[in-house]
Order: structure tokens, then sequence, then C-alpha cells
């Protein structure tokens, strides 16, 4: 399964680079799934990034469901890197082994950034079940989390869905 995204930021390309790569660790402040995250050190850090990852919880209960996200592949120069998420504290039934994204910045015709995120969830035998499904959801999902970060660069604060969310 491949998800691929873009949205048009009305910002530079190092605006948008350093909260989604240089901030990787800090996705709480404008990722409304994402309850609160913090870099990880697990292994070395690849190309220029400064850390190795980051975990970011998805519930605000101990012990509740995260994302352990390593990256891969990090090029500052040509703006794009990669990260493994793997899910953790899940249930035997979640349908999601592991997603692969890539995340590439690149000039707008018009000014500002495009930015394109390449998504490839692997499933566990049981997920091609709800393929159909899944690819709805990873799009709504994938597409809510894009105008997040839109409107987190452009204007300087979370977007309402996320302060909605982390209010509950």
């Amino acid at each position: 399964m491949n998800i691929n995204k873009s949205i048009v930021i009305n910002a530079s390309a190092a605006k948008v680079w350093k909260v989604v790569a240089e901030d990787f660790d800090r996705a709480y402040e404008w990722m409304s799934p994402v309850y609160h995250s913090r870099a990880t050190h697990n292994q070395p850090a690849v190309g220029e990034s400064p850390y190795s990852g980051r975990v970011c919880d998805l519930s605000s209960k101990e012990n509740g469901l995260q994302a352990d996200e390593i990256i891969t592949a990090y090029n500052t120069e040509q703006k794009t890197f990669t990260f493994e998420v793997v899910p953790l504290n899940v249930p035997a039934v979640f349908p999601v082994d592991k997603n692969i994204v890539t995340i590439q910045l690149k000039a707008a015709p018009n000014g500002g950034t495009i930015l394109e995120w390449q998504s490839s969830p692997q499933l566990k035998p049981h997920g091609y079940l709800l393929y159909p499904l899944l690819v709805l959801g990873f799009n709504k999902a994938f597409g809510d989390i894009l105008q997040e970060l839109k409107y987190f660069v452009e204007e300087g604060l979370p977007h309402p869905r996320n302060q909605k969310t982390k209010a509950v």
C-alpha cells in the first residue's frame, strides 16, 4: 500500500524544514493525534539529524498506544528524510505492522514550499481484509496531519483541531 499526499505551505523551505525535520521530536506541538513526543537516541543518528528518532504518545494513558519512529535517511541539503513508524502497545488485532514515511520539500512555483508525503504502510496478514477501509482512513489521517502542519507553520499556532483534541 502506498499513500501519497502533498500540500503547499506558504512559508520558506527553511521554516518548514525546521518544524518537520529539525524539531522532529516536537510533533506534539502541531500534530493532533500526538499527546506528547520526545527524541530518542537509541542508535546513531543518520545524516545531519540531531537524534535517531522519536517516540510519540498517542494516548494520555500510561502504557497507552505509542509510535516508535526511527529516522532512516536525512538530507538537509535536499530537504528530504525518511522514518519508520512502529506501533507500540497495540492489541494483536491492530492491522498495521509498520509504516515507512518519506517527506520531501520543494519550491512551489508561486512561492512557498510543496511538502510531499509518501507513506508505505505495511499490513499484518489480517490487515488486508480491511484494505479498502485502511486506504480511506490513511488518506484522511495523513491529509489532516498535513493541514495541521500547514496551519502551524503559517500561523505559528496549533491547528484548532489540535487544541480541541488536547483539551479532552
